[in-house]
């Protein structure tokens, strides 16, 4: 992907990801969830415990395609409550490159995110 610049002229885009929480954790919960067309993720936040999700693999890699992953706001619909988040990193499959993990930053109104 190429370098992305912007600068508070260009506010950030949107998009919405529907995601779940999930119980188990563990590579043995995170194997059966990709094998049943999910994707574990992990969203972290200032004032919560870091809490373990899972979002629809197939929605998930349109998204990710559409977006600019470092400049776009994500709003989670974590089982009916919405968090603003930023993508922090997105784990992928050494060679089929789908994706295997990613991590969320919730983002806090009036707080800069480096």
């Amino acid at each position: 992907l190429p370098n992305q610049h912007f600068s508070e002229n260009h506010p950030m885009a949107n998009a919405t990801l529907n995601a779940s929480v999930r119980a188990e954790t563990g590579k043995g919960a995170a194997r059966k969830l990709r094998q049943a067309g999910s994707i574990p993720a992990v969203i972290y936040g200032h004032n919560r415990e870091p809490q373990s999700l899972t979002t629809n693999a197939r929605e998930t890699e349109r998204l990710i395609k559409s977006i600019a992953v470092s400049a776009t706001v994500i709003e989670l619909n974590i089982d009916g409550k919405t968090a603003r988040t930023l993508i922090r990193e997105i784990q992928r499959h050494p060679f089929k490159r789908t994706i295997l993990h990613i991590d969320f930053q919730e983002l806090v109104a009036g707080e800069t995110v480096t």
